[in-house]
């Protein structure tokens, strides 16, 4: 699973982290229209989140938060703040400054994150190290199963494509030959996909305003 993203700086450590990449139907989406993006059954992606938290260190209410994703199929925005705001106290008693932090996805899906920094008394290697356990402890498999809910996959299936005409334009100013046929969510993972050197056609992404897939 991909390690919390955030932004280094000397002398300072900062970093704001989502906790949850969307909210609402109960039980995964089997419906033969899902879309792409409903690429497997919300309560097996769920099964495996509990699995690694029960056995990469999380606490108590965070396995208890996942099993109950597991029977109603959803993570609400308060049970997922919460978690976060457990994080934020984590930070705190280890040293570092931390609070909760409020954002909107560019889908439109509401993520409580926190941002934290070390200051003068602790170093850096320390600091990452502490919102690392905090975060795994409190929030990291939560995290991605809020994130992953069926309406939230939905919310930012729809949005992508929307984006199908901007995608096309930006990934042919660079290059990239795409099919007639693709739509924005396949043109989509067609930036992602590009070659490493290729940084115009995957800079596609950001330039539309995708901040996540």
């Amino acid at each position: 699973m991909r390690e919390p993203t955030g932004l280094l700086r000397d002398p300072l450590l900062t970093a704001i982290v989502a906790t949850g990449l969307l909210v609402g139907c109960t039980g995964s989406d089997t419906r033969d229209d899902a879309g792409a993006w409903q690429d497997q059954p919300y309560d097996q992606r769920v099964r495996t989140y509990l699995s690694e938290a029960e056995s990469g260190g999380a606490s108590a209410p965070q396995v208890n938060e996942l099993r109950e994703a597991m029977e109603t199929g959803e993570v609400s925005y308060e049970t997922l703040r919460a978690a976060v705001h457990r994080s934020v106290e984590c930070m705190t008693e280890a040293g570092l400054t931390a609070h909760v932090e409020d954002t909107t996805t560019a889908s439109g899906l509401d993520v409580p994150m926190y941002r934290a920094s070390h200051g003068d008394a602790v170093n850096t290697e320390t600091g990452w190290a502490a919102i690392r356990a905090c975060d795994k402890q409190e929030t990291y498999w939560l995290s991605a199963a809020y994130q992953q809910q069926p309406r939230a996959r939905n919310l930012l299936g729809e949005y992508v494509q929307s984006k199908e005409l901007e995608l096309r334009e930006c990934l042919h100013d660079n290059g990239v030959e795409t099919d007639r046929s693709a739509d924005g969510w396949e043109l989509a993972h067609l930036a992602l996909d590009a070659p490493s050197a290729d940084e115009g056609a995957f800079g596609c992404l950001a330039a539309v305003g995708i901040d996540g897939l």
